[in-house]
């Protein structure tokens, strides 16, 4: 239960910091924030990672529905998993869940974290980097170990 909390409490704060952007920031214009090195960025984004398969949300929230549907009917198998694993199962949803969201209600996701030298992204894009990383090494121990 707690790792569904942790899902929601993500995806909670990527909508208050995108509809936050939304309001206080015009399409296409950028505002420092430190510096020179990262700025707050209101783009819209229509497709995957770094524009990937641009004009394509709607296929891309039929993956994502797909992929949320087999977590549930296959999450007994990610039970070996342990705590840091469901962490970043957790980090993985509640980011893509949120991508998802914008992608059925807008037809687009809203980006905003803008380091000039990396493409625009945002909290969800964030919380799924840093799932499948974890993930990733979650799954290299378990093989190391086991």
């Amino acid at each position: 239960m707690a790792y569904v909390l942790l899902a929601l409490a993500i995806w909670v704060l990527d909508r208050l910091l995108k509809i936050w952007v939304v309001k206080s920031l015009p399409l296409w214009t950028s505002r420092p924030l430190l510096g020179n090195w990262l700025n707050l960025t209101h783009v819209r984004n229509t497709g995957a990672a770094f524009g990937l398969f641009s004009g394509k949300a709607l296929p891309l929230a039929i993956v994502s529905i797909v992929l949320f549907v087999g977590l549930f009917l296959w999450r007994d198998l990610f039970s070996h998993l342990g705590i840091w694993g469901k962490l970043a199962l957790a980090l993985i949803a509640g980011g893509a869940f949120g991508n998802l969201y914008d992608r059925l209600v807008y037809g687009y996701v809203v980006d905003f974290i803008d380091f000039k030298v990396w493409p625009v992204f945002n909290l969800a894009d964030c919380a799924v980097v840093i799932g499948a990383i974890l993930l990733i090494v979650v799954m290299w121990q378990q093989e190391l170990a086991g």
